[in-house]
């Protein structure tokens, strides 16, 4: 904590409601530009072209009747969507979004990032594989065995395609969340649009330099660059159709794999090289 404790957890509860703040407009970004994709109307109706549409959805999600499946776990069942959306959250603790900012009409200077870790990028794959647990959970605790299947099948295509996510970087599943309502079920969809956004954060550090750029602040830079692999995820998720799930994780282990090694081979001999 570069900042201190007190300077610290302001900046978490700062970062934490932007996130939380980014994820409502990036709903209402997805369905205009899969609206705009698929050659259909997105939200439209509530505000200007649909701008209120995140908070009509809320509304919607707080007045839904909250239920627990009978035979279920009832603890278990309650803490799986906030295990996810734990997981999702805490990656942000190691994105940089700068170095250095002075405050506004002060000469107090904070460092644009929660905690300098050395080893960040395995924390954030270890994060990643903590929420995991949560869509396993999420799918045993319904006491339904479409949800367990479901949750059994997410994790797998997940594990499917862990080792090449380490080894080359960047991918979310359902049907683990079949029988939760509510804000619960929003809980779950709001931990998947956290790691496209925190993942769109981690692959611009990696392959497009983060913050640095000319003329333009570095946190601006880091968003305008998010905002291009979250698009490019849009892109692709509402023009391909969905693979299914054996052949999904076929690709994982046949194809991404052997590519990803093959880019570590490669990556490795140029460093010496070079």
């Amino acid at each position: 904590m570069p900042d201190g404790f007190i300077v610290t957890a302001v900046k978490s509860l700062v970062l934490v409601n932007l996130v939380m703040l980014t994820f409502a407009v990036l709903t209402w970004v997805e369905r205009r530009l899969i609206g705009r994709f698929q050659v259909r109307l997105g939200p439209n109706r509530v505000g200007p072209i649909g701008l209120l549409q995140p908070i009509a959805d809320l509304g919607k999600l707080l007045h839904k009747e909250s239920i627990i499946p009978i035979g279920g776990s009832p603890f278990l069942y309650l803490a799986a969507p906030a295990i996810s959306l734990f997981a999702a959250l805490s990656v942000f603790g190691a994105i940089p979004f700068g170095e250095e900012a002075t405050i506004p009409f002060t000469d107090w200077q904070i460092y644009l990032y929660i905690a300098d870790i050395n080893v960040a990028l395995l924390l954030v794959f270890a994060l990643g594989s903590f929420s995991f647990y949560g869509f396993l959970v999420g799918g045993w605790s319904s006491s339904s065995k479409y949800s367990l299947y479901g949750s059994m099948r997410a994790v797998a295509q997940l594990v499917s395609y862990e080792v090449a996510l380490t080894m080359a970087v960047i991918e979310l599943v359902a049907g683990y969340h079949t029988e939760y309502g509510g804000m619960r079920w929003a809980m779950f969809q709001n931990a998947e649009y956290v790691s496209t956004i925190a993942f769109s954060a981690l692959a611009s550090i990696l392959f497009l330099g983060g913050y640095d750029g000319p003329v333009l602040p570095g946190p601006v830079w880091m968003l305008l660059k998010m905002a291009f692999f979250i698009f490019i995820m849009i892109w692709i998720r509402s023009t391909l159709p969905r693979v299914r799930y054996d052949r999904l994780m076929a690709i994982g282990w046949k194809v991404l794999i052997p590519i990803a090694t093959l880019n570590l081979i490669v990556t490795a001999a140029l460093v010496v090289w070079i």
